[in-house]
């Protein structure tokens, strides 16, 4: 299966947070092989977002951090060349299968970028 950039970004943080809840051992298992498959291209993407932070962000007086802030007038093309990143397409294929959860162990602001090919949600 192909994916975007931005599907595999909102999906790794959020699958790590699924896996590190009381699962069986066998949800478990499937959800570290696909955290295993995305970790690269989402380290990647994650790179080139803190690239752009460094490059159109602003150091803050404490000198230790460095981000673009809402309304600064770096914003806007900050935020447009991550989206251009977000919403290419991985160039690789990915090849893993949905895994059954049950719906009342997880949120659902984790389980939205997880829901469609990720994670099959069973209702209870």
């Amino acid at each position: 299966m192909k994916l975007r950039n931005q599907e595999i970004w909102l999906a790794y943080s959020n699958l790590a947070k699924v896996w590190k809840l009381d699962l069986p051992a066998k949800t478990s298992l499937d959800i570290s092989y696909i955290l295993s498959k995305l970790q690269t291209p989402y380290l990647v993407i994650e790179n080139e977002r803190k690239k752009l932070i460094r490059k159109y962000g602003v150091l803050h007086p404490d000198g230790k951090q460095i981000s673009v802030d809402p309304g600064s007038e770096n914003e806007g093309d900050y935020s447009r060349e991550f989206a251009e990143v977000l919403v290419s397409e991985w160039p690789d294929e990915f090849e893993f299968e949905k895994v059954k959860v049950q719906s009342s162990i997880i949120d659902a602001n984790t389980l939205l970028p997880l829901r469609e090919k990720i994670l099959e949600v069973e209702e209870v």
